[in-house]
């Protein structure tokens, strides 16, 4: 966590472990830690702002995973101000024709997409710029936490218990 004020900073980070298998997905489905809805957490961004309920500004994420492939290694990464109740699991449908899996949109704030562009012994990893405009101003809905969730956006085979981690960069207002 970087407390110091000004300029792009690598502000918070999340990361999560997928289930231990290596079912494809397709595009549009959940990437995420539970097969069973009720149990999804995804990414939690702890600590993404330093005061209850501060603002944050978010102009990119960067995202890793540990699987090396880059082959069809492309995520839109959703970000909200409350963890959002879902109807799906990992490798479930999440987004049929813009319509989430979703109790309610009231806490999104919008999404990165992310194409995996380099790899390495480690891992792989890319970044993006959010959907609309130059950043996402965010704030949590309570204390100091944001969510974020992840779609595949491509058919995409991953490794089984595959980790991503997604860090936020950004000012805090």
């Amino acid at each position: 966590m970087t407390y110091s004020l000004g300029g792009l900073q690598a502000v918070s980070s999340a990361t999560m472990t997928r289930p231990a298998n290596t079912t494809p997905y397709v595009a549009g489905y959940l990437v995420a830690n539970s097969t069973t809805a009720g149990s999804v957490t995804g990414l939690v961004f702890s600590n993404a702002v330093r005061f209850d309920l501060e603002c944050a500004r978010w102009e990119r994420i960067r995202l890793r995973k540990s699987g090396t492939s880059l082959t069809n290694a492309s995520f839109r990464v959703y970000l909200f101000r409350a963890l959002p109740t879902l109807s799906a699991g990992d490798g479930a449908a999440f987004n049929a024709s813009s319509v989430l899996a979703i109790d309610d949109v009231t806490n999104l704030v919008g999404w990165f997409d992310v194409t995996m562009d380099r790899s390495g012994a480690a891992g792989a990893r890319g970044s993006g710029t959010p959907n609309a405009g130059p950043a996402l101003t965010a704030s949590p809905t309570s204390g100091t936490t944001l969510y974020g969730l992840i779609e595949a956006t491509a058919a995409y085979t991953p490794v089984s218990g595959e980790t991503f981690t997604a860090t936020l960069e950004g000012q805090w207002s």
